[in-house]
């Protein structure tokens, strides 16, 4: 995976499950690949809850659309089911309230298109800014050891562009997201998560 970096994307999303609840929001376009190598099957990873947590055996049958502009396409669109598929990270549900318990706050968006990010003007290996120009290459990357309690890393948040320098508290954190219950009707709890 290569990141694109701070492209904006905006999703819509629908739960027609036990689950029964849509909406719609603003998130960052994340990683470009292709699925186990593939150039066949071009992917993007973004955040799950981007898209509230669909796609699991109780929110589903689901509907997923992202879509974002590129210098070569005005307004990108990618749906799932559709002419793409959506994976989410994995998941338990949890035994007493209704927990969505999740591994990575991520999901995968594919579409069956080769070269369909090159075609759209998105380039592997480099960080979009968030005014779409001057695209900076990737520098360096830290690995999963890299960072420890007590380093300061300076990040770039996403739709803003705006940069902050930050102290790395813990290395492995839990969320819940109450916020979601009255909208889906459970808590989604983020484990472990940088």
């Amino acid at each position: 995976m290569e990141m694109a970096g701070d492209c904006p994307v905006y999703t819509h999303f629908r739960s027609d499950g036990q689950h029964k609840y849509n909406g719609e929001g603003s998130c960052t376009l994340g990683f470009l690949g292709y699925l186990y190598g593939d150039p066949n099957l071009p992917v993007i990873i973004t955040a799950w809850h981007c898209f509230a947590f669909v796609g699991t055996d109780r929110t589903s049958p689901y509907s997923v659309e992202i879509s974002f502009s590129s210098p070569r396409c005005i307004l990108c669109r990618i749906t799932a089911p559709g002419n793409g598929f959506f994976n989410p990270s994995p998941y338990a549900w949890g035994p007493s309230l209704p927990q969505l318990y999740v591994l990575s706050d991520s999901a995968l968006i594919g579409v069956r298109e080769p070269n369909y990010f090159e075609n759209m003007g998105l380039r592997f290996g480099y960080v979009r800014k968030a005014d779409g120009f001057k695209d900076l290459p990737i520098a360096g990357r830290l690995g999963k050891y890299d960072v420890k309690v007590g380093d300061g890393l300076w990040l770039r948040k996403g739709l803003t562009g705006e940069t902050v320098s930050l102290v790395v508290n813990s290395l492995c954190y839990s969320v819940g997201y109450v916020k979601y219950y009255a909208a889906v009707g459970f808590v989604p709890v983020v484990s472990c998560q940088l």
